[in-house]
């Protein structure tokens, strides 16, 4: 009895080919099906999904100002309250008066 999976001795190149290549779709086809990706993990690679505790989105430049109680660009809120731009002086901003 001959095994299914070998050729037997009358198969041409061309059929070994064939089935060579069908195989490989298969299992092309199959492997981008298993990526392992959730849903939440597909969510969390999206632009802009990087909302923190507070909702702010730091790649779009928000940050937490709990004077203002929003999230604000630190460059923007310098500009309109008057002070000068920068990491400490925001902070020092935001956490004074804090509401």
């Amino acid at each position: 009895m001959t095994d299914p999976f070998r050729g037997s001795a009358l198969e041409t190149s061309d059929t070994r080919v064939s089935r060579f290549a069908a195989v490989l779709l298969l299992a092309i086809a199959t492997s981008a099906c298993q990526t392992g990706n959730t849903r939440a993990e597909s969510r969390a690679a999206l632009v802009g999904s990087d909302r923190d505790v507070h909702g702010c989105i730091g790649s779009a430049g928000y940050s937490w100002c709990a004077r203002e109680a929003a999230c604000v660009r630190p460059w923007e809120l310098a500009s309109q309250k008057g002070f000068q731009l920068g990491a400490a002086e925001f902070e020092r901003f935001c956490l004074s008066g804090a509401k």
